[in-house]
């Protein structure tokens, strides 16, 4: 039986800020494995990602600011070397917390591969969720999914 199928993993090492991708080939004839560590732009910490079918890797991460911090978002296209230019996905400046895995916050691919993002904010204790906008220039309103 032949195999020929792409596959790009995402692996991620959240205490150090690195993301881990790893693209396998298979065929009748060989097997190839190739793996790429990268740091997360900008000092961030904390990363999530996702990888859409394209192999762009999209990324979420935490970067501190006073007593809070802010959620980021950045993309990457497949064979590019360079991240696009961070877009901040929580609305108050500073008000993302950090509490051992930036609030429980998850990126996910929707349809057309739209961003949707949720964190869980420890004051008030509320989950946050909004997602990219049409455009993909910015993410939308936060709203509270359960409080």
């Amino acid at each position: 039986m032949i195999v020929n199928k792409s596959q790009k993993l995402s692996i991620l090492v959240a205490v150090v800020g690195y993301t881990m991708t790893a693209s396998f080939t298979a065929s009748a004839k060989s097997n190839s494995i190739d793996i790429e560590f990268l740091r997360s732009p900008n000092g961030g910490v904390q990363p999530r990602a996702a990888v859409d079918s394209s192999g762009t890797i999209h990324l979420l991460y935490f970067r501190t600011k006073g007593s809070g911090g802010n959620l980021f978002y950045v993309s990457r296209k497949s064979g590019s070397r360079d991240w696009s230019s961070p877009l901040r996905v929580n609305e108050e400046d500073g008000g993302a917390l950090r509490n051992g895995t930036i609030g429980l916050a998850q990126i996910a691919l929707g349809k057309q591969q739209r961003i949707h993002v949720t964190w869980f904010d420890m004051r008030g204790e509320k989950y946050w969720y909004t997602r990219l906008n049409d455009d993909k220039t910015a993410f939308e309103p936060q709203r509270k999914i359960v409080e």
